[in-house]
């Protein structure tokens, strides 16, 4: 009877076409739409940059004349870390300028009359975006170390061993081991694509649910008045959307990586056990919002759309730094929002290889899957009606 009802809801939800185009289709023409857009920028973040040419035109012995040659001498092949820039010769600012315009390099780094250092480019990029970071980073600790003396009374007064350890901050910074290839901060998008992909599983199971709610449907009224166990009834439905689901997140997934050439960076097992619980995650909140709609399925894929897209919003979807923004200000959110415990589980095994902080990304959904499916069971087991 078990593997008949499981057989039975597969093919059930296989042949409902509007399923099959929100769970599989959807995903995949909204994948192609994020590689058009910044697919190549994803590509290019995954090649390694080659130190940022740039001039200098100051005084030789300013000091910010000797930090910048710091950061950006040639270093021995292979050296750790790789130098930000490489320092090009100019013999005036109109010889550095005409480079520029030939894009010989990418910014002048001009330092006159004893005024701040500034940039100059004649574009945007990753590379403008380095070169303004290190001059940035220099002003700021050039102001620090500033208000030091001045509070001092002077730089006699100053421990400068102490400057450094507060520039540093080695006391409130811990060391962290990134992978070898980067992971683009644009694959955020398709962290959240996979999460809202998996959370697509609970109109699944709002579907089959109709077909048990006795006031919902005909075939609802039959099975209630059937002798049949509804929980066995609730959890094959439940293992058939999951499995569904399962399918539609591997094609995602290959799709993703094979057709369009993006790398999640993540071995595929680990990709697939993150977004199965998820689409569990999902099953179970679709019964769970079933069971207290009383199975009403126009009310439930309302409420399931709802919660889907504002936890796929909040991890980033539609904004890849929002997950980030979140953490900073409301970081109880991130931890109760399935869409971003998926996105945060991708991208931290993708970044810092798999690791405690993937695993207790897993824990989460675990005990998410084991909450909602708890409180299902109680309620639809308390479900009665006056008449049938």
């Amino acid at each position: 009877m078990f593997w008949h009802m499981l057989h039975y809801r597969i093919k059930q939800i296989v042949r409902t076409k509007w399923l099959i185009g929100w769970t599989l289709l959807f995903p995949l023409i909204l994948a192609t739409a994020f590689n058009a857009g910044f697919g190549n920028l994803i590509r290019q973040d995954y090649q390694k940059r080659d130190p940022v040419p740039a001039a200098l035109i100051t005084e030789d012995d300013s000091i910010f004349a000797s930090v910048a040659r710091s950061y950006g001498q040639k270093k021995e092949k292979g050296s750790d870390p790789e130098p930000l820039f490489e320092l090009v010769e100019a013999d005036s600012l109109d010889q550095a300028r005409q480079m520029l315009k030939d894009g010989t390099i990418k910014g002048i780094y001009i330092e006159e009359n004893g005024q701040d250092p500034r940039l100059e480019v004649s574009e945007n990029g990753m590379d403008q975006t380095v070169l303004s970071e290190f001059l940035r980073t220099y002003l700021n600790n050039t102001k620090i170390i500033n208000d030091i003396i001045k509070e001092a009374g002077g730089p006699q007064n100053v421990d400068f061993d102490k400057i450094q350890s507060i520039l540093s901050k080695d006391d409130v910074l811990q060391q962290v081991t990134f992978k070898d290839r980067p992971v683009s901060s644009n694959m955020e998008y398709y962290y959240s694509l996979l999460a809202m992909a998996s959370l697509f599983a609970s109109w699944i199971s709002s579907f089959l649910m109709s077909d048990i709610i006795a006031n919902q449907s005909p075939r609802g009224l039959r099975f209630e008045c059937s002798p049949a166990g509804k929980m066995q009834a609730v959890l094959t439905s439940a293992l058939a959307g999951t499995a569904v689901q399962f399918l539609s997140n591997l094609l995602l997934v290959l799709y993703i990586e094979k057709i369009l050439g993006l790398s999640f960076h993540v071995p595929m097992g680990y990709i697939l056990l993150v977004t199965t619980l998820g689409a569990a995650v999902g099953i179970t909140s679709g019964i769970a919002i079933s069971a207290l709609t009383n199975g009403d399925q126009k009310l439930c894929t309302a409420i399931g759309l709802a919660f889907t897209m504002v936890c796929s919003f909040l991890s980033g979807l539609m904004v890849s730094s929002m997950r980030q923004i979140v953490e900073t200000h409301i970081p109880f959110l991130n931890r109760i929002n399935p869409s971003a415990v998926m996105a945060d589980a991708l991208y931290s095994a993708g970044t810092y290889g798999i690791g405690r902080r993937y695993w207790s990304n897993v824990l989460i959904l675990v005990i998410m899957l084991a909450v909602l499916t708890v409180f299902s069971g109680i309620k639809l087991a308390r479900s009665n009606y006056d008449s049938i």
